[in-house]
């Protein structure tokens, strides 16, 4: 298993001005799993009528004196509730990063030192790779906490969407941590509040395609009715995804 490197960057303690920034990047090599360009957009739906947006915005945004680019994610239950989330996302030599998140709602945000690496170059199956970083307060800049993401590829399948028929790869993710509050490291609300140390880690599922990105997602042990499915959208390049509003756990 690898762990995760860190791409160049300078310290948590200019995230609130950096927040602020808006400075226009091309993106750099990406990986065919995950894209970044402005026009990958995509929404995603569950058998039970949850659905979810992603718009990956023109402009990138500096975070920790890195420029990356931010993901707005929309998501809505079947009920009515919703919630809105921003990624902050880079790649560095063929990996891709995730550096943090930002609910403006509520204006909380955490930052990772080094950032998350969720994607490795060049993936196969058996593949694995692990991060442990330092989460700050995107507010404050005061560390909050230590993080750890487990990532292990575990099979090539052919799946069948509402938006067509992929050939995937199958990405496998622990989530070590959750936040106090309920929040994973998307800065997603799952319903699961720490009240004592160690967190309970969350396992989730992305069936992600070469050149399209995430097509399916799925969070815990969910049934299929619970799974984000591409819908529409930019096909193209479709952006990352989450599971159901439930918590997974792992064993």
């Amino acid at each position: 298993m690898r762990t995760a490197g860190r791409p160049s960057g300078i310290g948590p303690f200019l995230v609130v001005a950096a927040l602020l920034l808006l400075a226009p990047l091309s993106s750099s090599a990406q990986t065919p799993y995950f894209r970044l360009d402005p026009s990958d957009d995509a929404s995603f739906e569950t058998p039970s009528g949850s659905t979810l947006s992603r718009d990956v915005t023109v402009d990138e945004t500096l975070v920790t004196g890195v420029v990356a680019t931010r993901i707005e994610n929309e998501e809505t239950e079947t009920g009515g509730s919703s919630q809105t989330y921003w990624n902050y996302w880079t790649f560095a030599d063929g990996q891709l990063f995730l550096h943090g998140f930002w609910r403006p709602v509520e204006g909380f945000g955490r930052v990772y030192d080094p950032p998350l690496l969720w994607i490795d170059a060049d993936p196969s199956v058996g593949a694995a790779w692990q991060s442990e970083v330092q989460a700050f307060d995107l507010v404050t800049g005061d560390a909050t906490s230590q993080a750890r993401l487990d990532v292990t590829v575990t099979a090539a399948e052919t799946i069948d969407v509402p938006a067509g028929t992929f050939d995937v790869l199958l990405f496998e993710y622990v989530d070590q941590q959750v936040i106090k509050g309920g929040f994973d490291v998307f800065g997603r609300r799952t319903g699961l509040v720490r009240q004592t140390e160690p967190s309970l880690p969350l396992a989730f599922r992305e069936w992600r395609a070469a050149e399209t990105g995430l097509v399916r997602t799925a969070f815990g042990a969910d049934a299929e009715s619970d799974w984000f499915e591409l819908v529409g959208g930019t096909v193209d390049g479709a952006v990352r995804s989450w599971g159901s509003v439930k918590s997974g756990y792992v064993d």
